[in-house]
């Protein structure tokens, strides 16, 4: 797997999984994870590299990565640095289809459904493609499980069907 292009963050989620954490671990929890990410995978556990990517001393980053791998924020894999979470989102982000792909998709969704909110009737404006079955429960990205939404529809569905939503 290659650099993410997007991934699924939900703020409300990741806070509650670190509000035990220092300031200074926060940070780099959030920095490891972003580079995770970014490289697709693992990365290396470099103290030399880490501490300087997340601002701080070799010694400190020690002491910080100490602490995240004994409260398992992070763990180790053939010398590697990962988080479950971030593998977890790395191997959905890989079920999705490349960014070309996704822009055809949503532009024959757009036009099929006259830019209009499926939900609400809404012509125009920010619109999105929204996942009738939603991904995070297997939902495919395709022409026949995507609709097109606005945004504050789109936001207030989520992770339901519309028949959970109580729109169908």
């Amino acid at each position: 797997m290659g650099k993410v292009r997007r991934v699924d963050l939900s703020p409300d989620e990741w806070l509650v999984g670190a509000a035990t954490l220092r300031p200074d671990e926060r940070g780099c929890y959030i920095t490891v994870c972003c580079l995770i990410y970014s490289y697709g995978g693992p990365i290396d556990d470099d103290d030399r590299d880490l501490a300087k990517l997340c601002n701080t001393t070799i010694e400190k980053w020690r002491r910080i990565r100490a602490s995240l791998l004994a409260r398992r924020k992070l763990f180790l894999r053939d010398g590697k640095l990962s988080n479950r979470r971030c593998e977890t989102e790395i191997a959905r982000a890989a079920s999705r289809p490349p960014l070309e792909e996704w822009r055809q998709i949503r532009a024959v969704v757009f036009e099929r459904d006259n830019y209009t909110c499926r939900y609400c009737g809404k012509r125009g404006g920010p619109l999105e493609c929204d996942h009738v079955i939603p991904a995070s429960v297997g939902g495919a990205a395709t022409e026949e499980n995507l609709v097109t939404a606005c945004r504050p529809c789109n936001r207030a569905k989520g992770a339901r069907t519309p028949e959970q939503w109580g729109v169908a």
